[in-house]
Order: C-alpha cells, then sequence, then structure tokens
C-alpha cells in the first residue's frame, strides 16, 4: 500500500481486516431509527449491560453486544468494545480523521466517524465517563469526565454512517423484550 497521505496510513490501521461482517447504513442523526441509538453509559449500566474491554484481534475497533442465552440467569448482556484512550492528541487525531474519511473516503465505510458517533451516545454526562472508566474500556490521562464529554460531543459529526447498526439493533431488541426490561 502507498498511502497518499500520513492520515490515510493512520486510518488504515483502524480497518477491519474483514470487511464482509460490517455493515453500514448510512442517515442522519435526527432521522436515525431506534434501533440505530443507544442509551448512554449510565442508563445501560442501570439496565444490567456489562460493559467490557474487546479483544477482537480483527478489528481493533469492534463493538460486539453478548445477549445471555435463555435460561441462563448468571450471565448479563455484555457491550465488548474498544478501549478509548484520552490523552492531549485525542481530539485532534480523531478529528482529523474524521476529516479525511469526508474528504477522502468516499468509497470506503467510516469507521472513525461511527466510531466516535457510538462514544457519544454512551458518554453523555460525567457519570457515563466515570461508568466507563470502572469498566477499564475508557482511559483518561489528560482531563476530567466533563471535559471528556464535551471533547466528544464536539467531534461527533450529526451525519452518520453506522458499522455498528446490526449490534445497536441487537441491543434494542433485548432490551424491549422481557428478559431485557426485568435485567434478566
Amino acid at each position: 500500500m502507498n498511502p497518499e497521505h500520513i492520515l490515510a496510513l493512520v486510518h488504515q490501521c483502524y480497518r477491519p481486516q474483514v470487511n464482509d461482517s460490517i455493515t453500514v447504513v448510512t442517515s442522519h442523526d435526527s432521522l436515525l431509527p431506534t434501533s440505530s441509538r443507544i442509551e448512554s453509559a449510565s442508563v445501560l449500566g442501570r439496565e444490567g449491560l456489562i460493559f467490557k474491554r474487546n479483544n477482537d484481534t480483527k478489528w481493533v475497533m469492534s463493538m460486539e453486544v453478548k445477549l445471555p442465552y435463555f435460561g441462563s440467569w448468571i450471565n448479563k448482556p455484555t457491550l465488548e468494545m474498544p478501549v478509548f484512550c484520552v490523552n492531549n492528541y485525542t481530539e485532534s487525531v480523531l478529528s482529523n480523521l474524521i476529516a479525511y474519511e469526508d474528504a477522502y473516503n468516499r468509497a470506503d465505510k467510516k469507521y472513525i466517524t461511527s466510531y466516535v458517533h457510538a462514544m457519544s451516545m454512551l458518554m453523555n454526562t460525567y457519570e457515563d465517563v466515570a461508568i466507563l472508566k470502572a469498566s477499564y474500556v475508557l482511559v483518561n490521562f489528560l482531563c476530567t469526565n466533563e471535559r471528556v464529554v464535551e471533547m466528544i460531543k464536539k467531534i461527533d459529526r450529526s451525519g452518520v454512517e453506522s458499522v455498528y447498526e446490526e449490534q445497536w439493533k441487537r441491543l434494542n431488541k433485548y432490551r424491549s423484550s422481557w428478559m431485557g426490561r426485568f435485567g434478566l
């Protein structure tokens, strides 16, 4: 590969090795169906969802909803996700990668944009950030929990292509089922 820009090289690191398993849905946030949205980490946590580090070797940005099988009283629903490290460069790097996706990545899926939007939905308050930190899926080397929320909201795009659509559908379907409503 001969990248045309340094951002192309960095972006390549975040692409999945297997593209067939990822579905992209293009839409505007205000028009996204409810299955395309997820609640914040605090709401999902109160409903019994566990946040866990992802160990996917195929894609570093993989987010996967793992649901308990029927009859299992021990397992809880889990969202496995990549570790989000916040440091001096996070806002700049993510903003530039999103700009790269917007400008040069016309035929490809917008992985960084989707990831930032997913994190934005999960983090609405400092409490959400604290829950993700306690679950070891967020590491904050830089600032307050409130600043993390401000940063992610600032760089989130209103029009988004969601590579996590199928996972959000599974989670929302489970949440609306009787098992999900009773935290089973």
